[in-house]
């Protein structure tokens, strides 16, 4: 089975970045605990006046694990009374979020 990846991209504006970051953080220590977790990464680059581009990208086992870390994530959310599409609309955060999986380069 391939391995499937969780890419993550957003547009973040300065006066939000820093909770921004609090969220990704709490979100990123509960994906490491699940099942099929393989690594993660988190980039930031500034991207213009009062912008940031942030990216996730989080390597899984499985498409089967990555769906399955939705439930204990969206747990922890509803645990902090954290809704992230009122806070990514409020705020501004422009967002392109997918699953991807690894093509082999042509021979």
């Amino acid at each position: 089975m391939p391995a499937t990846y969780r890419v993550d991209k957003f547009t973040v504006p300065d006066g939000v970045r820093d909770e921004f970051w609090m969220h990704i953080r709490r979100t990123h220590s509960i994906l490491r605990k699940q099942h099929g977790f393989v690594d993660d990464v988190l980039l930031e680059q500034h991207s213009g006046t009062g912008h940031f581009a942030i990216v996730t990208i989080v390597q899984w086992s499985s498409a089967a694990d990555l769906a399955a870390a939705k439930v204990p994530v969206e747990q922890a959310h509803r645990e902090a009374a954290f809704v992230p599409a009122e806070f990514i609309e409020r705020h501004g955060i422009v967002a392109d979020m997918g699953n991807y999986e690894a093509v082999q380069p042509a021979a």
